[in-house]
């Protein structure tokens, strides 16, 4: 998309027929799947009332992936701003540098396939550590090394979060409710995306800080905070098995 926006900003829509393949891999295939009998669907098909028999658990995953989202978009809205304000590169070099991003999420989905078994709930402490350290070297961060260091980071942990979160909060309802379950957090999803600017920007209003870093550093103290929030639950959780 970077590369195609130096060109021409119109380009860089072309990036959506990368689409077409997988759309036609999955047409023809991806086999469906087996159709249920009245009885199988009785027993497994979600109920209409199936949200409001979810537990606080699964309201609780939604909230995170909100959280999440809405801290995570403080890096793609703003990012390839920096570079362009500070004059580190043109709209190739933040496609170079989101690259880095993709690349470190691809690591960290890899990371994270090795390391959910053992570390369980406890994979978010060490995924939000990543994406605030990956955050602070991008809001601090002098030149276009710094950038690209803190975004590779950035990546890491988000590549591990993301898919933490959807995983538990399909795990926190029963089997046939999952698919329905992921549906509500990806509405949580995309009602972050919508909202985050607005967040920012209201937060920016109330401090009166007009600093362009200062969304990505906001992220950065949010990542932090989750961070808190479970190594707290890991304590208490620990004291309670001790008592």
């Amino acid at each position: 998309g970077g590369y195609a926006c130096a060109v021409n900003w119109r380009f860089s829509f072309l990036s959506y027929l990368l689409v077409l393949p997988a759309l036609l891999l999955v047409v023809f295939f991806m086999q469906e799947p087996e159709s249920l009998t009245k009885e199988e669907g009785a027993v497994k098909s979600p109920t209409r009332a199936a949200a409001f028999s979810f537990n606080r658990e699964f309201w609780s995953w939604c909230a995170l992936m909100f959280v999440f989202i809405t801290l995570f978009y403080a890096y793609i809205t703003n990012v390839s701003a920096i570079i362009a304000e500070n004059g580190f590169g043109t709209a190739a070099t933040s496609a170079v540098v989101l690259s880095l991003f993709g690349l470190g999420g691809a690591i960290g989905g890899q990371l994270l396939s090795k390391w959910i078994a053992k570390l369980q709930k406890n994979v978010f402490i060490f995924a939000s550590f990543v994406c605030s350290i990956g955050m602070v070297c991008v809001a601090f961060g002098g030149s276009l090394a710094a950038l690209a260091i803190g975004s590779f980071a950035f990546g890491v942990g988000y590549g591990m979060f993301l898919p933490s979160v959807s995983l538990f909060a399909g795990m926190s309802v029963p089997p046939e409710n999952r698919a329905f379950a992921l549906a509500v957090v990806s509405i949580f999803s995309g009602v972050a995306t919508f909202l985050s600017a607005y967040i920012f920007a209201l937060l920016s209003s109330l401090l009166a800080n007009t600093w362009d870093r200062f969304p990505v550093l906001a992220s950065a103290v949010g990542y932090a905070l989750i961070v808190l929030v479970f190594v707290v639950r890991l304590f208490v959780k620990r004291k309670a098995a001790q008592a």
